[in-house]
This record gives structure tokens, sequence and C-alpha cells, in this order.
């Protein structure tokens, strides 16, 4: 069953849409994949107006808040240290040891900082609007997949290319915890939001059906 206002997919049953809040008796329209952000329509064709922004967290599925816990934590280690590199001088016996941060290393990882903010942007707004203030062609789960995707295929970009050692001998660069926390919270990110993953995750916060 899916809900005709934002077009999430519902279990069988459902009272309310889990993604807007929307009840089951209303989901009765023959337009079952409605675009997300499709403002709903009243008397004679016309768009209802948007309701005010109440922030309301019961609006995340729990796909929804792995995907954006998963997407904050790969905001944070992209100013973690994502390689460190140490010098071994054998003529002097000395070492040292330095880091470089994800955004240091790849100034192009800030595309992933800025795509990171407009998805928790956008979780916060469909946490407050039951009708999203705009249009989008994608449904709500497409929408964060593709962003997610898009993250998980530039911190993997970003995880493989180690800087150069220009050919320096006794130089060693190895990956940091940021490299392999940014990469690991991006795979989740994207397993939250597949469909298997999402059917998995929002089963579990579904309230058990009650037999009558």
């Amino acid at each position: 069953m899916t809900c005709a206002q934002c077009g999430y997919d519902m279990a069988a049953g459902t009272e309310t849409c889990p993604r807007c809040g929307t009840r089951a008796a209303g989901n009765t329209s023959p337009v079952t994949d409605a675009p997300a952000g499709t403002p709903a329509s009243g008397p004679a064709g016309h768009p209802t107006p948007h309701p005010e922004y109440k922030f309301d967290a019961h609006r995340w599925t729990l796909s929804d808040k792995v995907a954006g816990a998963a997407s904050l934590l790969v905001l944070i280690s992209l100013f973690l240290p994502w390689f460190s590199a140490s010098y071994v001088s054998f003529a002097s016996s000395t070492a040292l040891t330095g880091s470089e941060s994800g955004t240091d290393a790849h100034g192009w990882l800030w595309l992933v900082f800025v795509a990171v903010l407009a998805i928790l942007a956008y979780l916060v707004l469909t946490a407050g609007f039951q009708v999203l203030p705009f249009r989008s062609r994608l449904r709500h789960d497409q929408l964060l997949l593709a962003a997610t995707g898009l993250n998980l295929a530039l911190v993997f970009i970003g995880f493989l290319l180690k800087p150069s050692t220009y050919g320096i001998e006794g130089v060693s660069i190895n990956w940091a915890i940021g490299a392999f926390l940014a990469l690991i919270a991006a795979i989740v990110a994207v397993a939250a939001l597949t469909p298997l993953g999402r059917q998995q995750l929002d089963s579990r916060s579904r309230p058990p059906a009650t037999i009558s």
C-alpha cells in the first residue's frame, strides 16, 4: 500500500504513514506514485495551503534516522585524520609523524560536506511539514538514496586516493581513523535506504498488527 501524500510504501494494515503521518483512510487517491513534496489537491483541483512548520521526530522512519545519523558521522569524519604519514631517517635515526584530515588531503571532499548538510536539512523539513513546500520528481526514499549514494562514491574515491610519497625514501602513508569511519558510515547510510534495508528497519518500528 502506497501513501498518496508522500509516496511511501506502507505495510498492509498500517493505520498511519510512518513517513508523513497521513492516515491510511485518506490513501484512496488513484495516483499511487506521486513524488515527494507534491501538494495535496483541494476543492476544484486547487492545492491546499501548506501547514505551518511543526517539528515532530516521529515522522522519521527508522531508516531515515539511521541514514541521518550515519551521514552526520560522515560529516564529522571529514575533519578527523584521514591519512597518517611517517618519515624515518636512517642516517640520523630520527622519526617524524604527521596526519591530514579528509578535507586537507582532498579539497573536493567539501562536496560531501555540502551534500550531508543538504540531507540533514531535508530531514529536518520532513519532520516539520506533512507536505513539503517544494516539488520533487523523486520520492522521499529515492531522494535520500541518491544523495547518500553520491556521498558514498565520493568517500570511496577519497579513501582509495592516498597522497603520494613522491618517491622519498623512508616516507610511508597509511589510512587513519577518519577514512575508515567515513567509509563505514557512508555504507551504512546507503544500506539503510535500499529497499531491503528500509523494509527490515522500518518493519521493526511499526506497531504489531492487532487481530480483532
